[in-house]
């Protein structure tokens, strides 16, 4: 999709070329959070998008040796990894101070859901976890961490830095904990160090972008990266699925061949929606979004082959200027990650500042960013209208793995996405005076504007009263836009409240966080 902006090329983020490769996985956890504001995450708030959306992912991350003639995995030489582990299915033997805290959740209450363990599905699909060698948090919230306890004493536990200091030792041996002894008792516990000292060190320190970057496996294929604020030690992995360095030797008869090096940063809670990292600087609203078949199921803006346009313009208008990235006043950069102030960041200010510093990696064309709640997940994993091969097409797993996103193009396809949340946004017009306001009414939707122009679009879709139109938006919205922008707007009011609190929902426990 084309974008009439001349935008800036993005920075060179310097990451090492490397033959060696990981596989990356997503790992649907079953888990959901139903009852979270947006307003405790990001702000300002837009109007009709109230709940935050919260499916939980975890990611398995694995780390073959390979055959130098043919580039295929040596049996028994896998190292595998587990970036975060989602919630326990019994929450509710969690440390006390952690559960109380999820009780007391009023305004409104919670409702979790889990309906499996990532320890199962592991087994499920046939892997042992007696090889598991590690398990990452990403940070220490309850909807990361899961239960280690249900993993051998030999896989280790890493976290970031300054989990020590700040959380252990876990609960019964500081009753205040939000973590658990046995989380980590009697396995060895890894904490990350991203300062460059000299000496011996056991993980090698470089500099990707602006971030701390450690060399986990120590050659260049999977990168553990400092991206602090939203929780203490708040770490993200950056992992190499394809090498052209090691591709281009196995295809010695394609010396011709150029594929980039690819790449999926898995973002743990550096942001809650990808409008908190959309657009950018370097990366913009398209002037035409794809949009499902009017005649398909309710979703919006999904990977479904495009039939319909929608015009950019509506959304544009409708989201927050960017922060100043050039700014001395780190306040300057707080923008959409600050939230209320009684919200879940543990410094909101370095949470932002580490936001756009991973906008830079999200406008490499060849890097992949996936969050733990990104719902917009959740269409790949019903394959929504993606016309591909089902058995080599990126998936959840056990079915298959992200090594080949760029070959199918899922950057395209996933990053305007999140859009959909926004249609109850975009006004409609009244049959009396526009409101002007944002609010849901019944007709036809018209155009974003300044908010003290009543302007809005009669019948025929040309403008109504108010002085400052713009009519830029007029001449992109053809009547098939406006067909399309009010089938939209039916779809959201049909699917804008899934995940706010469940009905009929108390604090009490036995009801917003039921054991089964």
């Amino acid at each position: 999709m084309s974008n009439s902006l001349n935008l800036p090329s993005p920075p060179d983020i310097h990451i090492p070329q490397s033959p060696h490769t990981v596989s990356v996985s997503i790992i649907n956890t079953t888990s959901t959070i139903h009852g979270a504001k947006t307003s405790d995450f990001f702000g300002p708030p837009i109007k009709g998008h109230k709940w935050l959306a919260a499916p939980v992912f975890c990611f398995l991350i694995q780390h073959h040796e390979y055959e130098p003639s043919t580039g295929r995995p040596i049996p028994g030489r896998t190292r595998t990894l587990l970036f975060d582990l989602g919630i326990r299915k019994d929450w509710w033997n969690s440390a006390p101070s952690l559960v109380n805290t999820l009780r007391c959740i009023r305004d409104p209450p919670w409702t979790l859901e889990t309906k499996a363990s990532t320890e199962r599905d592991s087994c499920a699909a046939n892997i042992d976890i007696d090889t598991i060698e590690a398990i990452i948090w990403s940070h220490h919230h309850f909807d990361h961490t899961g239960d280690p306890s249900l993993f051998p004493l030999s896989t280790a536990l890493i976290v970031g830095p300054g989990v020590a200091d700040s959380l252990l030792p876990g609960y019964p041996d500081d009753p205040g904990s939000s973590l658990l002894k046995s989380d980590y008792e009697g396995r060895e516990l890894i904490e990350l160090d991203f300062a460059v000292v000299s000496g011996e060190k056991r993980f090698k320190t470089i500099t990707i972008g602006q971030l701390p970057a450690i060399d986990y496996f120590g050659d260049g294929s999977l990168y553990l990266l400092d991206t602090p604020g939203h929780a203490v030690g708040h770490i993200c992995a950056l992992a190499r699925v394809t090498s052209s360095t090691r591709m281009s030797a196995i295809v010695s008869q394609r010396p011709d061949m150029d594929t980039p090096d690819t790449f999926v940063l898995l973002a743990g809670d550096a942001f809650h929606h990808p409008g908190e990292l959309r657009p950018s600087e370097w990366l913009r609203i398209p002037d035409k979004l794809a949009a499902a078949d009017s005649h398909a199921e309710p979703e919006v803006l999904s990977c479904r082959k495009e039939q319909f346009t929608i015009p950019g313009a509506v959304f544009t208008a409708l989201l927050p200027p960017q922060p100043d990235l050039k700014s001395k006043d780190p306040s300057s950069n707080a923008g959409p990650a600050t939230g209320d102030e009684d919200g879940w960041h543990h410094d909101p200010v370095r949470a932002a500042q580490t936001l756009h510093k991973l906008q830079e990696f999200d406008a490499q064309k060849n890097i992949l960013i996936l969050a733990a709640h990104d719902e917009s997940l959740l269409d790949l994993n019903l394959n929504l209208g993606i016309s591909l091969d089902p058995e080599h097409m990126p998936t959840f797993f056990p079915k298959g793995t992200l090594d080949n996103w760029f070959e199918y193009g899922l950057k395209d396809k996933l990053t305007w996405v999140f859009l959909r949340d926004f249609i109850g946004a975009i006004p409609s017009e009244s049959s009396g005076s526009g409101t002007g306001d944002g609010e849901q009414e019944e007709g036809r939707l018209r155009l974003p504007h300044e908010p003290s122009v009543e302007t809005h679009l009669g019948k025929d879709g040309k403008s109504q009263g108010g002085a400052g139109f713009d009519s830029g938006y007029h001449d992109v919205l053809s009547e098939e836009d406006r067909d399309l922008l009010t089938m939209l707007n039916e779809r959201w009011e049909k699917t804008k409240d899934y995940w706010a609190p469940v009905d009929g929902s108390s604090v009490s426990s036995d009801v917003t966080m039921r054991p089964e």
